[in-house]
């Protein structure tokens, strides 16, 4: 049964600022106990930011795109072999990988797991991680999620991850059994792409120049993402700054990809159009904001005084 997608700003989870995975709408369903017998899917828009705390480190790059399209599933307890055995034939007869490219990462601790995969026949990585890379937490007390990690081998021979399937528990024992996995990171590892950035809309309106284009691309879906959602590049509320500190590295990284404000703008103004289907003055605001926002910090004014004076010229 296919479930309802929620806004990625929706308050549904509490412990998050935006909808991350599928999870974060499932989860009233799961904590309440009222997963139907053939459990939900979903395809929801999803954001997360972890990227943002690297943006100006000219040494790290990121893994993941911070908006993506997640394929998630939510079935009721003890359908983990149910689950695995459809995973296996969507990877193996829908999307023909070959099944000597497929890879389950799992701890020996979890030997319901390990068995089930035994069984179907997938070549099994064990205990290489340390466990926390095979627990989920959720932001509920007691709660905590068993998983193992689908990889896909790319033509260096590195298995790349793409997905979880994830055992939901509390200490009564099992809530449900969740899948699920980015389709641009999916895509990408499949089609061997550089980044999953590669596999998105965005990756349609900027151009590849150099390293720093991929920050930027993301960088640039964030800022147009959140903006249509109403948010505003403010200091008084946490998705603000959020948006503040996406916007802002936008001025970085065009002078390390030798583009104009001006060039940043008609960027906008297209990925909106593809995203969105339509266009607003967005990329009019973007404009004015990053002329302002390079002026003032020219002039060498406090952090605080120039985030205040140019946020007005997002209303």
């Amino acid at each position: 049964m296919e479930h309802n997608q929620s806004s990625i700003i929706s308050d549904i989870d509490k412990s998050t600022f935006f909808v991350g995975s599928t999870i974060s709408v499932f989860k009233p369903t799961v904590i309440e106990k009222k997963i139907p017998g053939k459990g939900y899917f979903l395809i929801q828009k999803c954001l997360r930011t972890q990227n943002a705390s690297i943006l100006k480190n000219d040494e790290k790059f990121p893994e993941w795109s911070s908006y993506f399209t997640s394929i998630g599933t939510i079935s009721p307890p003890g359908q983990l072999k149910e689950i695995s055995n459809c995973i296996w034939k969507f990877f193996t007869d829908e999307l023909k990988i070959d099944k000597e490219r497929l890879l389950v990462r799992v701890s020996s601790h979890d030997i319901d797991m390990m068995n089930v995969w035994n069984n179907i026949g997938a070549k099994l990585e064990i205990d290489t991680r340390e466990i926390n890379y095979y627990r989920h937490h959720y932001g509920l007390q007691n709660v905590i999620g068993r998983n193992i990690n689908f990889a896909i081998k790319q033509n260096n021979l590195e298995f790349k991850d793409v997905g979880n399937l994830i055992i939901i528990e509390n200490k009564s024992g099992q809530l449900g059994v969740e899948l699920a996995f980015g389709v641009g990171t999916l895509l990408s590892r499949i089609y061997q792409l550089p980044h999953p950035i590669n596999a998105s809309l965005v990756s349609k309106i900027v151009p590849h120049k150099n390293k720093y284009s991929i920050k930027f691309a993301d960088a640039l879906s964030v800022v147009v993402v959140l903006s249509r959602q109403g948010i505003r590049p403010t200091a008084s509320e946490n998705r603000g700054r959020i948006l503040r500190k996406y916007l802002q590295s936008l001025s970085y990284f065009r002078t390390k990809l030798d583009y104009s404000v001006d060039e940043i703008g008609r960027f906008i103004t297209s990925y909106e159009k593809e995203e969105f289907g339509n266009i607003s003055d967005l990329d009019e605001k973007c404009v004015k904001y990053l002329k302002a926002f390079e002026k003032l910090t020219r002039e060498q004014l406090d952090t605080a005084l120039i985030n205040k004076k140019i946020s007005i010229l997002f209303n």
